[in-house]
């Protein structure tokens, strides 16, 4: 028993989307940096990027982790930071997370800060977010304004 259709046009349907899981997989697996308005493309949610960001990011790029898990990267010789956005929930293990006072469209935020790193961490329609940061120029709040600001 074969697994390919018997008719050219079936066949030829099930060689493109066996083609294009494959692009994806190797996608996911490089470390090759897309361009960020091309993530969503590539995932089963909305990636939603920040409108403010309150340093200048020098190189801005994206990073396909999986198919269900997205880095968005913005930096400069000073300072980084990088967006998550997955839908694995619970997926930053840090050992303890403190509640922020604000919340981001009505969901919970927490931090959790560290001599090298500061995380911001929400959930939204099935999808995880966090804000690791890492330079010394930016506030909490500055952190809340970013998170804030994707729509």
């Amino acid at each position: 028993m074969s697994l390919l259709p018997k008719d050219r046009k079936g066949r030829f349907i099930f060689k493109g989307i066996l083609g294009i899981s494959f692009i994806l997989l190797l996608i996911g697996r490089s470390e090759v940096p897309l361009p960020i308005h091309a993530t969503t493309s590539f995932v089963p949610f909305e990636v939603h990027g920040p409108t403010h960001l309150p340093f200048v990011a020098e190189t801005e790029y994206a990073h396909l982790v999986s198919l269900g898990k997205v880095e968005l990267v913005y930096e400069n010789e000073e300072e980084s930071m990088s967006i998550w956005a997955t839908t694995e929930l619970g997926w930053h293990h840090v050992e303890e997370w403190e509640p922020y006072a604000q919340t981001v469209q009505g969901s919970p935020v927490y931090v959790n800060e560290s001599d090298e790193l500061t995380i911001l961490s929400w959930q939204r329609d099935g999808v995880e977010y966090a804000i690791d940061y890492s330079g010394h120029q930016l506030s909490k709040q500055d952190l809340f304004a970013i998170a804030a600001s994707m729509n």
